[in-house]
């Protein structure tokens, strides 16, 4: 598999544990790193090598500042989505063309579930928005 974020070839991607333990434990790493551009990635997040995978954006400052007053960045002890988790939902976005991400991002929904959503969003490539789609059916 290669890195979503920058393309670099399969050997660039390596698994990345939290502690020692869980590695000698066997348990499955929770993230991918690429030693390339040096972003993680969840492996649940990664489609199908046929599928396009949205890259991560990094996050301002401003954005950090606006996740963590409204107490939405969670560690691996929490349940809230973690800064890496943000940036692949605000690539989402960007990728999918949704402007005003924040407004439609939603800290009680999954990571993944979030993507989806940014996806059901998508203006680029003149897709419709759900908005769109709901008129049209009414």
């Amino acid at each position: 598999m290669s890195c979503p974020n920058c393309g670099a070839e399969d050997g660039q991607v390596v698994p990345v544990w939290e502690d020692m333990d869980r590695y000698e434990d066997g348990e499955h790493p929770k993230f991918l790193g690429c030693k390339s551009c040096h972003r993680m990635m969840r492996p649940r997040l990664l489609r199908d090598e046929d599928e396009e995978l949205p890259p991560q954006a990094k996050l301002s400052q401003d954005e950090r500042n606006w996740l963590s007053v409204r107490d939405m960045v969670g560690n691996q002890h929490s349940d809230r989505l973690s800064i890496i988790e943000w940036q692949c939902v605000k690539g989402a976005a960007v990728y999918y063309g949704v402007e005003d991400w924040r407004s439609k991002a939603d800290s009680t929904l999954t990571a993944e579930e979030n993507v989806s959503l940014m996806e059901q969003r998508a203006t680029r490539n003149t897709k419709a928005t759900m908005r769109d789609l709901s008129s049209k059916v009414q």
